[in-house]
């Protein structure tokens, strides 16, 4: 059994912790900008955050589907969507330090920006860890059973 956070629980129990929180943490985003319209909230990043919200529920669906069923095909779009927010975060942080060398006035709001997309790309980094770790577990648990029916 494969395990994660040095032991302390098994890696399937960490993906769905790590998908789970996920899916909380733009919902709360979501409700957030909802309570608090101000001028810098408009429906459309509303609107991207909702998508965004579907498309994390989803693939958090099926981390608890392939965890269920022991089934490594399932933590793909996961996997896939971990890879696509890395990098338009990357490029996200690398648009605000290209914007932040042309502004004249108001870099502290841009470095702290930049510092708030930097610690979420290493969460990012992290969780696919995780999630990268519990298909390769998952996968070696549909091998070692297809090789017991082989064998029986």
């Amino acid at each position: 059994m494969s395990r994660c956070c040095f032991g302390a629980i098994r890696i399937t129990v960490a993906a769905q912790i790590c998908a789970a929180l996920l899916v909380i943490g733009i919902a709360v985003s979501i409700v957030l900008d909802l309570l608090q319209k101000n001028a810098t909230t408009t429906t459309t990043s509303i609107v991207i955050k909702a998508v965004v919200f579907v498309l994390e529920l989803i693939c958090a669906i099926f981390v608890f589907v392939a965890c269920g069923k022991a089934r490594a095909a399932f933590m793909l779009p996961m996997l896939i969507y971990s890879v696509v927010s890395m990098l338009l975060v990357v490029a996200l942080i690398i648009l605000l330090a290209l914007g932040l060398l042309a502004l004249k006035s108001g870099q502290e709001i841009v470095i702290a920006s930049i510092i708030v997309y930097c610690v979420s790309l290493a969460l990012i980094i992290w969780f696919f860890i995780i999630f990268k770790r519990c298909h390769k577990h998952l996968n070696d648990v549909e091998n070692s059973r297809k090789l017991s029916q082989l064998r029986s």
